[in-house]
């Protein structure tokens, strides 16, 4: 039975509290209040914002550069086993546009949809093809398209879903990866949990709810991924907002959610491979 409502924090940028609030329909949670698509963007405005980072200056960013470059090829590796190789991939959300840039150095065909100016301007400068939105794009499909932890930031999931499948190919994929709230490490920070990231992160995903999503959308799940390395930045993370400091508590957990997960399977971010139906 889940919880009606939880209350927490905005521990990234404003410390304002946000509540979740159970979502029957998709047995997921949604963010209330939820800003606007004029006023979401002051949320993100940080320096610090992990996913536009360019430089990494301290260990904490090296580890964390470290583990995001070898999940690059860990993700391309996927989609070959999915695909094959010299297919079209369509990366909505690329940020700077890292994965379409690994994804063509390792023999995909890829592209980037990112809506952050600053964002695309850089991956612009780096010769990658990205564009500011999906009506930019011109009559075209794609074998693949992904969304690397983008879904829950999305106002509307359930009309992307139905509007992307116009960008597949009959026999395309969509790859998405989203944190998930029934792991262990989410279940043992509880509001403390960063991959709830509020308010940035509108709606909170298990296996269920995407499931749900996907058939409601015309798609159904193939197969699925964990991302071990989350549940430790996360737990990381966690125990910052938790304690006011980083404790190493954090390893342990993240290891432990692992090893439930290994029984369990569920991880603290997951990767679903969806078949259009």
């Amino acid at each position: 039975m889940k919880k009606d409502s939880l209350s927490l924090k905005d521990y990234f940028k404003t410390q304002e509290v946000f509540q979740l609030k159970w979502k029957e329909s998709w047995q997921c949670y949604e963010t209330f209040p939820k800003p606007d698509v004029k006023e979401i963007s002051k949320y993100y405005d940080s320096k610090n914002y992990i996913s536009h980072q360019k430089e990494a200056k301290i260990f904490k960013d090296k580890v964390y550069n470290w583990v995001r470059n070898h999940m690059l090829n860990t993700k391309t590796k996927w989609i070959k086993n999915e695909v094959g190789t010299s297919v079209n991939l369509l990366d909505f959300g690329c940020g700077v546009g890292e994965f379409v840039k690994r994804a063509n150095q390792n023999g995909l065909i890829a592209e980037g949809i990112e809506p952050n100016y600053e964002a695309r301007q850089i991956g612009l400068k780096n010769k990658q093809n990205i564009y500011a939105d999906l009506s930019d794009i011109d009559n075209k499909r794609f074998d693949v398209v992904t969304l690397w932890h983008v879904l829950e930031h999305l106002h509307e999931p359930d009309l992307f879903l139905k509007e992307i499948r116009n960008y597949l190919n009959k026999k395309g994929k969509l790859i998405i990866a989203v944190p998930n709230f029934e792991s262990y490490d989410a279940k043992y920070y509880n509001q403390y949990w960063a991959a709830y990231d509020v308010p940035r992160h509108l709606y909170h995903f298990s296996k269920k709810s995407i499931s749900i999503l996907a058939e409601q959308n015309g798609f159904k799940i193939n197969k699925t991924y964990p991302l071990k390395f989350d549940s430790y930045y996360v737990s990381m993370l966690s125990e910052k907002y938790k304690t006011g400091k980083i404790r190493f508590q954090w390893i342990w957990n993240g290891f432990l959610s692992n090893c439930k997960a290994r029984k369990n399977k569920e991880w603290s971010s997951l990767v679903f491979v969806l078949d259009l139906v």
